[in-house]
């Protein structure tokens, strides 16, 4: 028993060893020296956005310098972006497991160097009803860099439109504001109620959504990928048949008519052993009757060959001579009854 705790503890005591290792060996590559958002409620209850952000390199050794950002959003309703810093080469909306918006720079920056990232967007489905369906409510959380210190963030809501309510930490002549540093992961919530009667094109069907992608992109990407799966089904089928070379019609079994014309031997009355003109099929004489009524040789050099000749074509099997009807066969047929 005794060994056993022993074995224990220092099990426990390497762990917590390399736990705080893990912890001391994170690097932070990038520090955001400013993150400022301004906000303009419009009278549909969308809100007008802008963002402006000093972002410092710290480290390009580890992942590279710099070359493109991605800062959330509340969700994919996002319209009219727009780069207002040279910086940004690029801005677009961007899915990865989440809302953002995408910004790729106009240059690598890399060590020390600080970038400015400012753009502008309209956001829609941001507001939440209330129960009584006269007033509205915002709740807006930006921050959540799991990653990266944000030395200094500043929220401005426009004073546009008069609220009922705001848990702002300050105002000023044009704006009520929230002012904070933030460690990584932490955000803050800036919460902002309205009558909706000072909403005159509100469309309450417009409420808040948390949907970060376009569903009807993905079923478009899913009914393209089907048809060209199907395309390429209906290729390799007909590529099949056309380099079939009268190959089935003489290799011993039933005949063409039974294998690629059902429906012509419906009409017709062709038999297994019959040609799609009626005439008989000769079969080769048969060596081994245990291995199922065919010569064993020439069938398994036939379903190698014929399996490989699907792949392509490849040279050496697929134009063979034994796919001619009037060489090999005879040959074959020959050979067999002088045995």
């Amino acid at each position: 028993m005794k060994k056993f705790f022993l074995s224990i503890f220092t099990f426990l005591f390497f762990l917590c060893i390399l736990s705080s290792f893990s912890v001391n060996a994170f690097t932070p590559l990038d520090k955001i020296l400013s993150y400022e958002i301004t906000i303009d409620a419009k009278d549909d209850a969308t809100l007008d956005m802008e963002y402006d952000i000093n972002w410092k390199v710290l480290n390009d050794n580890i992942e590279g310098p710099l070359t493109w950002v991605k800062i959330g959003v509340p969700n994919r309703f996002v319209y009219d972006i727009k780069p207002l810093s040279s910086a940004i080469k690029d801005i677009e909306y961007y899915n990865d497991d989440g809302a953002f918006i995408r910004c790729d720079l106009d240059r690598e920056y890399k060590a020390n160097e600080i970038v400015n990232i400012h753009f502008k967007f309209n956001q829609k489905r941001i507001f939440t009803k209330t129960n009584n369906e006269d007033t509205i409510e915002y709740a807006f959380k930006p921050g959540w860099f799991s990653e990266i210190q944000v030395e200094k963030l500043i929220v401005k809501w426009s004073k546009g439109i008069e609220p009922i309510f705001t848990n702002c930490d300050r105002t000023t002549d044009s704006y009520y504001i929230w002012e904070k540093s933030l460690d990584y992961n932490e955000t803050i919530e800036c919460q902002m109620k309205y009558s909706m009667n000072l909403f005159p094109n509100i469309n309450l069907k417009m409420d808040y959504s948390d949907q970060t992608f376009n569903p009807i992109t993905v079923l478009v990407i899913i009914l393209v990928c089907l048809v060209v799966f199907a395309i390429i089904v209906i290729a390799c089928v007909a590529s099949y048949r056309a380099t079939n070379d009268g190959y089935y019609s003489y290799r011993g079994f039933t005949g063409e008519s039974y294998f690629h014309h059902f429906w012509f031997h419906s009409i017709y009355y062709h038999s297994p052993g019959y040609s799609r003109k009626g005439k008989p099929l000769v079969n080769p004489t048969v060596v081994n009757s245990s291995k199922g009524g065919h010569s064993s040789s020439g069938s398994h050099c036939a379903c190698a060959c014929a399996c490989a000749c699907a792949g392509g074509g490849r040279a050496g099997c697929s134009r063979k001579d034994f796919y001619n009807p009037n060489g090999n066969l005879e040959k074959l047929e020959k050979s067999l009854n002088n045995n």
